[in-house]
């Protein structure tokens, strides 16, 4: 389970999401054949961060919701943590409802992290608090939290915990970076997000200084199935045509679209009209 889902995270860190999308059903199919109520829930978890990725509220939230509370926070060698997921999808919508019902998990972890040799877990706690409070309005508790986490998780060198959560951390970082707090340490963060930036969750469109070179039928074609997160593959057997005439064509259009990935040019498509939806 651990090798399928660090496969998904290592795509959701490419950019790549459809490959993401694929391991992350995986995960959950080996969960089913398992039958096994933990490993269903690590696949849980998985299903949440890519949904998360793929902007796709309402599948986020469906599979939030199935995250039991009483699943264990402390075990150290699973690299998702379901509940936190949770929290996470729940801040990220980031409706009243959602951001309730994230207070109210957080307080209860947080009670459970106290007593828990796992310094990672209060690290991620404490970052969750920290944009929760951001998102309510709560700035210098916001900024109080993840100061704490930092003083945690400097000494052990963290850097994937923080990107893990969200874009939205880097204002707060910024923030303490002025006043001092971990100053080396934050640097390093701020600098690790950047060269992470395919994952940024809300940042719109950056639409081209000029209107894009006209996109050829066959080039519209594969864009719209770009849409659809069908893989290279996938667009070769549909088109009859070989994985290199695909590639040639999806460097085309990030080309002609002036950005890097498939998910820029879905979005900036989108923003340019090309396509529905």
């Amino acid at each position: 389970m651990n090798c399928v889902i660090g496969l998904a995270l290592i795509a959701l860190a490419q950019d790549d999401i459809a490959t993401a999308a694929v391991y992350e059903q995986e995960a959950r199919a080996f969960a089913a054949e398992a039958n096994s109520v933990f490993l269903y829930h690590q696949s849980l978890a998985c299903a949440v961060r890519v949904a998360r990725a793929q902007g796709h509220k309402a599948s986020m939230l469906r599979y939030a919701a199935e995250i039991r509370s009483d699943i264990d926070l402390t075990a150290n060698i699973w690299l998702e943590t379901p509940r936190i997921c949770r929290v996470q999808a729940l801040i990220h919508a980031a409706d009243g409802v959602s951001l309730q019902q994230a207070e109210r998990d957080l307080a209860v972890i947080t009670r459970e992290v106290q007593h828990s040799s796992n310094r990672r877990m209060q690290v991620a706690a404490r970052t969750a608090q920290a944009l929760l409070c951001q998102v309510q309005g709560r700035y210098e508790q916001a900024l109080a939290e993840l100061e704490q986490a930092l003083v945690l998780a400097e000494p052990c060198g963290f850097v994937r915990t923080f990107l893990d959560f969200s874009p939205a951390l880097q204002p707060l970082l910024r923030a303490l970076l002025e006043r001092g707090v971990c100053a080396s340490y934050v640097k390093h963060l701020l600098a690790d997000y950047l060269t992470d930036a395919p994952r940024a969750e809300h940042s719109p469109a950056v639409l081209p200084t000029r209107l894009p070179e006209m996109l050829t039928r066959r080039e519209t074609e594969i864009l719209a199935l770009l849409a659809e997160r069908w893989s290279n593959q996938e667009i070769a057997e549909h088109l009859t045509v070989s994985l290199n005439t695909v590639r040639k064509h999806t460097s085309t259009i990030y080309d002609k679209l002036g950005v890097g990935s498939r998910r820029e040019a879905v979005s900036t498509a989108r923003a340019l009209g090309l396509l529905r939806g």
